[in-house]
Formats: structure tokens, sequence, C-alpha cells
């Protein structure tokens, strides 16, 4: 009988070294709870639902989703009912909006947390993904999800987070006194612009500050955030795209062209800082030990000790996030992959999720799930696609060492290793 094995992401580290991360914040965003009501959830989901019966945005989001999931979804393992488990559904959305928009959902993932935090004030919204989950669960009798629901969840979370992106420009409208139904010169929509992504960005509620804090904030940003002119840059360059007017125009702008523009800043925010990642990505492999994809503890530490702000994290930091190797306790190191995943690289943040940099892996786990199309394959087919497979740091085909093969536990079908008695 052939032997199988579940297609998994490890597989793809034995491709490329560690993926990027991003780490350009002097201080990391203020972490806060947000609520949002039952009422709004529930609209948001019925209108998702609607969509797979007609035409017009909703349905089209839908349908885009279905197809980038496709793969994805052929690929799980799926339960005696022929859909998606609960946790298998958490893992499928995690990875889906990391690929898409760099998007580390609140919810899901390894801190992913079923608490019912439900009351008439609402549902935090770091378990909205639980709630709807909860809810298709129910109405599905306990079956799980199919590659349609799997989709409408994820459509579901995308416009919500879309409406608080609308509200929360609503409240930078608010803190300067102008009303949404008064159209700016393109200077006011600058400076909306640029307090809207200082909040984002810091992690301030726009509604705890005055316009004189507000102001002052956007003042230091540049020392606060050393990628500020860049991502104004990147503000207008969408401003302009979207509202088709050139820099300097004297024409005024509806608050809906700039929702749509914040909106559009969100789904391209994580490609756009992805640049960073790549530079940090760059700098702890030109400190990598040996080919190990780990740092020694002591190099890791040395830009501090120069006087750089990148790579302070405290040790017992570093273990609490499985980037610590400890195997040698005398000559202790960081694990790249680990580290530049770690919550200290994300930055920016909604109620709803970070912005965290677009792992690599995702392109490579994605060429092989659309490939075997299914949960299983043999072996000898993952080694003979990941051979060819190849990455930011593999440019060619490769064979991959006895060690890689026993991790994918496939020594004894390729005759590398004696079988035990």
């Amino acid at each position: 009988m052939a032997v199988k094995t579940t297609i998994a992401c490890s597989v793809l580290l034995s491709v490329m070294l560690p993926c990027q991360a991003s780490e350009f914040l002097k201080a990391a965003p203020k972490a806060h709870k947000e609520r949002v009501s039952e009422a709004d959830i529930q609209m948001s989901l019925l209108e998702e639902v609607e969509g797979t019966l007609g035409t017009g945005s909703a349905t089209n989001r839908l349908r885009l989703l279905e197809a980038i999931l496709k793969p994805m979804y052929d690929a799980l393992p799926k339960n005696e009912h022929g859909n998606l488990g609960h946790t298998t559904v958490q893992y499928a959305l995690h990875r889906l909006f990391i690929m898409r928009h760099g998007w580390s959902i609140k919810g899901l993932g390894r801190h992913a947390e079923n608490t019912n935090n439900t009351s008439p004030a609402g549902v935090f919204k770091d378990q909205v993904p639980a709630y709807i989950q909860s809810t298709f669960e129910k109405r599905l009798g306990e079956k799980g999800l199919g590659l349609r629901e799997l989709a409408v969840m994820a459509s579901t979370l995308e416009h919500l987070i879309h409406k608080e992106t609308v509200g929360k420009l609503g409240d930078v409208y608010n803190l300067f006194k102008i009303l949404p139904t008064t159209a700016v010169s393109q200077t006011t929509a600058n400076e909306l612009l640029d307090t809207y992504m200082m909040a984002f960005i810091l992690g301030e509620n726009v509604k705890n500050l005055t316009l004189y804090d507000a102001r002052a904030l956007n003042a230091e940003m540049p020392e606060l955030f050393l990628a500020w002119r860049e991502t104004q840059k990147f503000v207008r360059r969408i401003r302009s795209n979207i509202t088709q007017m050139a820099e300097g125009s004297s024409a005024k702008l509806e608050f809906s062209s700039l929702a749509r523009v914040a909106e559009v800043i969100g789904e391209e925010y994580g490609s756009f800082q992805n640049f960073e990642c790549h530079q940090l990505k760059d700098t702890l492999m030109n400190m990598e030990f040996a080919g190990s994809g780990r740092v020694k503890l002591a190099d890791f530490y040395k830009p501090a000790l120069g006087g750089g702000w990148q790579f302070q994290e405290s040790v017992g930091y570093l273990r609490q996030v499985g980037a610590l190797d400890e195997s040698d306790p005398n000559s202790m190191s960081v694990i790249i992959a680990n580290y530049l995943y770690s919550q200290a690289n994300c930055i920016a943040s909604s109620g709803y999720y970070s912005v965290c940099c677009i792992d690599e892996c995702e392109a490579l786990l994605g060429h092989l799930e659309e490939t075997v199309a299914g949960p299983e394959t043999t072996p000898s087919t993952i080694v003979a696609m990941v051979e060819t497979m190849t990455s930011s740091t593999v440019n060619s085909s490769r064979k991959l060492s006895a060690k890689l093969l026993d991790y994918l536990g496939v020594s004894i079908l390729l005759g590398t290793h004696t079988a035990p008695p």
C-alpha cells in the first residue's frame, strides 16, 4: 500500500530560508479592545449570504474568494461529512487573509480563543470570527463548513472590516469638525488621511484625541515611524488613482471617495510595507550562523548594543514566542523564521486585525495545493515537486537532504534509511 502524507508547510521551510517580517516602529501600536454589535454582525452576514443569490459587488467578492480558497479547500482534510472541521476553518481563513492582505485576523491562527465575550454591549472584535463560525455551525447542524460557507465567512469579515474603516474615517472627520456631507480640498483631504493613518499605525483611538493632540502626533510621525514619508506617498498615490485627480487640483473630494481610499489603503498596506519585511529578513540572514536558520543570541543583540532600535526583545519574550533555541544552554540562538513571524513584527492595527508580513511560504504551499488538489499524496510526489520549486533564497532545483526527508517521514520509502526491526 502506498505511503501517503498530509501536505504541510514544514516541507516548504526546507526549500527556503526563513521568511520576512517587519519591525520599523520605535513603539508598538497600542492594544485596546473594541466591540461590534451583534446586529451589525448579523446584518453583514445576511448581506453576504444574499450575495450568493444575486449580482453586484458582494457577489463578485464572494466569487473571487471562492476561487482563491478552492485550491486550499481541496487540499485540506475533511471531516466525516466531507466538510472542514472547526480548527481547519480557522486555519484556512488565517492563511487566506495573510496571503490576500497581510492581515493577521484576531481570533484566528494559533492564538484563536473560543471564549464567549458577547454582551449587551456587543461582541469583542477579536471574537467575531468565532461568533460567525458558531452561527454557521449551528445552522449547519455541527457538520462543518463547505467551500461556499467558508467564502461567505471570509466575505463577511472583509465586509465588517470595511465598515470599521468607514467608521474610523468618520471619527477623523468629527475630530476636525467637518461634516461627511462636506466636500474638502486636497490639502484638507491629505491631513484627514494622514490623521487616519497615524491612528491606524499607532493604534490610537481618534475619539480619545483632541485636534491639538492629533496634529502634534502627525508632526511627530517621522520620528515615531521611520517609514512615514514613504507611507504618505503611498496614501497620496492611492488617493490620486481612485479620485483620478492630479496633485494640486482645485477640485473638491467627497467623503465617499476618501472612504474608498481608506478601504484600499487597508487592503494594500500589507503589500506596501512588505519591503521592510524583506530588509529585516536580509539583516537576519546576514547574521545567520552556518546555514542553520538561526542567529547566535549574542549576534542578535549586537545592533541594539550599538544604539540600534531593532532586536531588543528580551530572552523571556523570545522564549514565549518560540523563537529561542535553547538546545545548547551555553550557546542559545534565535530561530529566524519564528522570530520574524512573532507579534513583535506586526505593525498597524484595527479592531479586527494586525498588519503582518506576507509569508513567502503561502505562495509555495499554494502551488503544492493546486498541483495535488487533495488532502493527501505520496511522499515521493511531494519530494519531486519541492525539489523543482524555487524561492527568494533557492534559485534553481535542488536535492533534498536525508535529514529533510526524515522530517517528511519518507526515508524508509525512498530507501535512504534502514527500517527498524
